[in-house]
């Protein structure tokens, strides 16, 4: 599975974060609308429809960090090329028919969709089989299809993008879940001096923000640098989206330094490969080489 680009990945604004929710509870609302508990009549009375299939025994829901590869259908152009966000699956009846939301990000290779757009979705996911449709996004509209493995860790189907400049195109697509970047990595920073080194105790979110990424929250611990030694994470500025990761740490530094790291991490979230150190301020401000931050 190919990195996710971190760049042009940011968390939406608070404003645009509840905008996406009162989305995809519309969306949702839509979907429950159509799977109510009776059937009306002819003469206008109402009967009880068929009970639900009981759920599906040590069923693996699809919730949580996801990352999807696209690939065209031959002679065409993908409005992206990769998507990372979250899946919600409700629930309600696993297994059988739940409803599911989710709301995902996009590397654009055209005009077509903006960077680091959002784009909310809503659909259900029965057996092994997921759909899922957008809402217009500049007229555009995004389908899946997707086939679940039985551990609910891969996704695999056929995407078609419709309406707005994108002129209906499609291709196949084929995703993976992360596990939750929660535990405590440690490791020591490459080329730096002195030796520097770093502990982060990592607790990720279980849910997403509605911008498509998850929260992080947590604590860091340095050792070498002479103008802090620890600080807590900022899970407003922290976040995984598939598998790229942002860690911002003020530190107990008096002039108020964070230290921001980004990078991305593997599926089983066993280490962290850092890209950049910055330290934002005061005497030890600068950039501080790469690591590996493996789990303890």
């Amino acid at each position: 599975m190919k990195h996710l680009s971190l760049p042009r990945f940011r968390p939406a604004s608070s404003t645009a974060r509840r905008q996406l929710l009162f989305a995809l509870a519309g969306m949702a609302g839509l979907v429950l609308a159509g799977c109510g508990g009776t059937v009306s009549t002819a003469g206008g009375a109402t009967t009880p429809t068929a009970p639900a299939p009981p759920p599906v025994a040590n069923y693996q829901f699809l919730t949580g960090n996801w990352e999807f590869q696209v690939t065209p259908s031959a002679g065409t152009t993908a409005p992206f090329t990769t998507m990372a966000g979250f899946i919600n699956e409700q629930g309600q009846n696993p297994g059988n028919f739940d409803e599911s939301t989710a709301v995902f990000q996009v590397q654009p290779t055209s005009n077509c969709y903006d960077g680091a757009v959002a784009i909310p979705l809503a659909g259900n996911v029965q057996g092994d089989t997921a759909k899922y449709s957008s809402f217009s996004d500049n007229g555009q509209y995004l389908g899946l299809v997707l086939t679940r493995d039985t551990p609910g860790t891969h996704l695999t189907g056929t995407y078609s993008d419709t309406g707005g400049c994108v002129k209906g195109v499609s291709g196949t697509i084929a995703g993976v879940k992360y596990t939750s970047l929660t535990g405590t990595y440690k490791g020591p920073i490459t080329g730096s001096t002195p030796n520097l080194a770093a502990t982060l105790s990592l607790t990720q979110g279980g849910q997403g923000t509605g911008s498509g990424v998850t929260e992080v929250s947590g604590s860091g611990v340095f050792t070498g640098f002479a103008c802090f030694t620890k600080g807590n994470v900022d899970y407003t500025q922290s976040y995984v989206l598939g598998s790229a990761v942002v860690i911002t740490i003020p530190t107990n530094d008096p002039t108020g330094a964070q230290v921001v790291i980004t990078g991305s991490f593997d599926q089983g979230a066993t280490t962290i490969t850092v890209s950049s150190i910055q330290v934002t301020s005061g005497s030890c401000s600068g950039s501080y080489g790469t690591t590996s931050l493996t789990v303890q």
